[in-house]
């Protein structure tokens, strides 16, 4: 009803639309009301699907023959990442809170059903699998690398963050640089489709190498979206299909949902999907060039900041401006520093002029991040208003994308303010 121009049989896609809404729905409404059944107290031989720093321990996501299951150790009695382990628990139901922190949406984001209460655990076996190659990239890199080098290459490819990197750029509103992302993965591909350009073996090889590296990385959220939207354009140029990156995004997220509605819930998968939906969404309104792209940033910026502020209380507002030059900066630095250190990583020594030469990019860069935090040490609040101007600001990109007219833009966002404020649990 309010696109520019008509649309041939818009009434059939309309419904087919409609139809598949319902249906998916549906099933993921059936599988987020669905209870997995564990036994109260049992014992079991699994595998340690990852862990991560929980307060002052350390909290593992366990497979057992039940389902996975999550459960907090002291750091010194953690079993290692891949590792195949014997336990002996008690499993409790996970809990739901309507403000805070959601220990139940949490965990089944990440795949795990109940929280366990360990009184025995033993390590059978060592780390196998991906958790094995990240393991032993963790070590080469701290055996071979420089400690900057070390800290972001780590980051890049194994996904484990220093704490203090983290907090430099959390301070400067430049952290998601850190998390590996679809920011990571189009770097990686942008590199292999331009090795690989005109020749039959692009699609393999890119496709090869977009899940390999999502797969050694743990395969968060935001990688996967990127590494479905990869796939999918690279499909639609094998079929001789024009490719569209925010039908491809969306069809990504679609799928995503479909595997485990329960990613709606994950921080990171609501950040990969506003952001990558909106830039794929405004970015053939504010045109092209320098121009463009300082437009598109500093919207991300407004649309991203409340979600951001809900979870972290604040956001720094000089992440509004940083973004513009960090983004390209470090886009253009990392596959620097990567080839840099290669020659520390195959056997030369640490300190040698290539490894020398990516810890002064990465010094000077982080001087320049840190020095300009300084500069703007402001940071914003999450506040109904601020959400309401990301919700309209995104749907109205979204509306124009769509096809919606200019005049009737304006009226969707606040018909979308609207909507989501009559469900608070969105905003």
């Amino acid at each position: 009803l309010c696109t520019r121009s008509s649309v041939i049989r818009w009434k059939i896609f309309f419904g087919t639309v409609v139809l598949f809404s319902m249906l998916f729905s549906g099933l993921s409404c059936l599988r987020l009301s669905a209870d997995v059944s564990f036994p109260d107290s049992f014992s079991f031989t699994g595998r340690v699907l990852s862990r991560r720093p929980w307060g002052k321990s350390t909290a593992l996501l366990l497979s057992t023959p039940y389902g996975r299951a999550y459960a907090t150790l002291p750091s010194d009695k953690a079993p290692r990442e891949g590792a195949e382990i014997y336990a002996r628990v008690s499993s409790f139901a996970l809990k739901s809170a309507a403000k805070g922190f959601d220990e139940k949406k949490f965990w089944r984001a990440k795949g795990a059903a109940r929280r366990l209460v360990v009184f025995e655990l033993r390590e059978l076996s060592p780390p196998s699998g991906t958790a094995a190659w990240r393991g032993s990239l963790e070590k080469l890199y701290s055996e071979r690398l420089l400690p900057l080098s070390h800290a972001y290459i780590s980051a890049l490819t194994t996904g484990r963050r220093d704490t203090a990197l983290f907090l430099l750029h959390k301070k400067a509103g430049t952290s998601h640089l850190l998390a590996i992302s679809g920011f990571h993965l189009g770097i990686l591909a942008a590199l292999l489709l331009f090795l690989f350009r005109n020749t039959a073996l692009q699609l393999p090889v890119v496709s090869c190498f977009i899940w390999l590296y999502t797969a050694l990385a743990g395969f968060p959220p935001g990688c996967v979206r990127a590494a479905l939207l990869v796939q999918l354009c690279l499909l639609s140029r094998l079929a001789g299909r024009p490719s569209c990156a925010f039908n491809s995004v969306s069809t990504a997220l679609l799928l995503m949902l479909l595997w485990n509605p329960w990613y709606f819930f994950d921080v990171g998968f609501r950040f990969s999907a506003l952001a990558a939906l909106f830039i794929s969404a405004a970015s053939p309104f504010l045109g092209g060039g320098f121009s463009g792209a300082v437009f598109v940033s500093l919207l991300v910026w407004f649309v991203t900041a409340p979600l951001a502020a809900s979870v972290f209380k604040e956001v720094p507002v000089a992440g509004l401006f940083l973004n513009i030059i960090a983004v390209p900066w470090f886009s253009l630095i990392f596959p620097m520093v990567l080839l840099l250190s290669v020659p520390a990583l195959i056997g030369f020594s640490q300190t040698n002029s290539f490894s020398l030469a990516a810890e002064a990019l990465l010094a000077f860069s982080e001087h320049c991040l840190a020095k300009a935090s300084e500069l703007l040490p402001i940071s914003a609040g999450y506040t109904y208003i601020f959400a309401a101007l990301a919700c309209g600001i995104f749907a109205a990109a979204v509306s124009l994308r769509c096809g919606c007219r200019l005049l009737f833009a304006p009226l969707i966002a606040v018909i979308f303010i609207l909507f989501l404020s009559y469900c608070p649990g969105m905003l």
